[in-house]
């Protein structure tokens, strides 16, 4: 079963030069990762037009997480969106960008170190705990400094749904909002507004919760504070299989072949969530079901924004008559499509019980696989056509059983080779640097910037790279 990703054209361009591909793959004795930043310019541009045709103020601020390289930070810097940092460290990599505090949100559990540069700053601090509320508090009277605040919510609801949400462990349960009120009265805290985050990504529900936010606010107004912030968070996705229809064929032969015993195309019968339950049913399908979408973000968002059924009205109109900002939190939107990762072949090995296995010189850290587990087709880039088809796993270079980079059997034209390299697609956001480390001391991934200047490409070091310049 085939499993074809979306290639970006500009992505399709540079694959279109495998004297390239071999080139930067050679740039570093371990797994490479080549990005292209430039490709967020219109998943930037496409974000902002929704907020315009809807009419209302929006805060944009990349969420830097998914990826480590300054690159990504430095491109949302160009096209004049904010950043989203979830630690110390993070907050580091986006001052060195070029950010400044105004336009820096800290969002995540912070310690006092993180809190610390936050607040010295004048960055947005959404609270994740009464704790870290009086921690704030101390460090803005200490420093003597006016600090901007959201608190974040752990369980909005939605009104217009029989759905008992998941109460998620970052952020602070409604109930404890009074509290929370007492003492942002007596500090040099200023309360902005408030914040949702969690993985929900059907329209409907979102509005709900976006509607329960806006009636926390009307409510912190009758409190005496004058919020204008609803920050809605991230978890905004895109399609990334070529043929969307490859994903159910996929994944109801995968649940066919578990009922019947029957061979699955998968790693010793892997079933990505799916199980056989007491009642020798499929259970757990909901939980890989969801990794691929055949909707694009702008329209969940247009959805939420057009929502009428909560309050009568348009949400989008209501919250332009308030006055109030909708923030916004992508990372793994923006980052769709912006990067592809290049791993060595070191051979092939026919296992004993007749399967074939691709071994490759990285691993399942490499690829952050138990983060963002790869499933789409790799692209072989081979300096020597062997003639025979290969069908077969992707195997890591660990002394590990469990080091298998790919539990799908894939297929392609030609047996690999030593010294061939092993193309993944769209690797930019969770799956090329969020676990990566260094077991056995084998090197970590590096990434380089593809940048294409006159017709031919130029590959930069992800420090060097500007866009203001390059």
């Amino acid at each position: 079963m085939k499993l074809t990703p979306i290639i970006h054209p500009l992505v399709q361009d540079f694959l279109k030069h495998p004297d390239i591909v071999f080139q930067a793959k050679l740039l570093h004795n371990g797994p490479v990762h080549v990005i292209f930043p430039q490709i967020m310019d219109q998943t930037i541009t496409r974000l902002k037009e929704v907020f315009s045709t809807q009419r209302i103020d929006a805060a944009i601020y990349y969420a830097h997480k998914p990826n480590k390289s300054i690159a990504f930070a430095k491109q949302a810097l160009k096209n004049g969106i904010g950043i989203d940092v979830a630690s110390r460290q993070e907050l580091i990599s986006a001052l060195a960008a070029g950010f400044v505090g105004a336009q820096i949100s800290c969002t995540g559990a912070k310690n006092r170190e993180f809190l610390y540069l936050a607040v010295q700053h004048g960055c947005l601090i959404s609270l994740d705990s009464q704790s870290e509320l009086k921690e704030a508090a101390l460090l803005a009277e200490t420093l003597r400094k006016d600090v901007r605040v959201l608190i974040r919510i752990a369980n909005p609801t939605s009104k217009d749904r029989n759905l008992k949400g998941k109460r998620s462990r970052f952020g602070v349960p409604k109930e404890e909002l009074p509290e929370m009120y007492a003492t942002l009265k007596t500090s040099r805290l200023k309360l902005c507004g408030f914040h949702y985050h969690n993985d929900e990504r059907a329209a409907d529900v979102k509005a709900g919760y976006t509607e329960d936010l806006m009636t926390i606010m009307e409510q912190a107004y009758a409190e005496g504070f004058s919020p204008t912030i609803i920050n809605i968070g991230g978890g905004l996705r895109s399609p990334q299989l070529a043929h969307f229809e490859e994903w159910s064929a996929f994944l109801d032969k995968l649940e066919y072949a578990l009922l019947t015993h029957k061979p699955t195309g998968t790693w010793r019968n892997y079933g990505f969530g799916m199980v056989i339950n007491e009642k020798q049913k499929i259970s757990g399908r909901e939980k890989i079901q969801g990794k691929y979408t055949n909707q694009d973000f702008t329209e969940v968002l247009t959805e939420l924004l057009e929502n009428t059924s909560l309050r009568g009205r348009k949400l989008a109109d209501i919250i332009g008559e308030s006055m109030f900002t909708v923030m916004v939190e992508p990372g793994f939107a923006l980052l769709q499509h912006c990067g592809i990762s290049l791993s060595s072949v070191v051979g092939v090995k026919h296992a004993s019980d007749g399967e074939n296995y691709m071994l490759l010189d990285s691993n399942i850290y490499n690829h952050s696989s138990q983060m963002n587990e790869l499933l789409t087709d790799p692209i072989l880039f081979s300096r020597k056509q062997s003639g025979a088809p290969f069908s077969g796993y992707a195997m890591g270079n660990l002394c590990r059983e469990e080091d298998i980079i790919l539990k799908r059997k894939v297929s392609l034209s030609t047996t690999p080779q030593p010294g061939d390299v092993l193309c993944f697609i769209n690797t930019a956001a969770y799956s090329s640097d969020f676990e990566d480390a260094q077991p056995h001391q084998h090197p970590t991934g590096k990434k380089f910037v593809a940048v294409q200047q006159d017709g031919s490409w130029q590959l930069l070091s992800e420090d060097v790279y500007n866009p203001f310049i390059h």
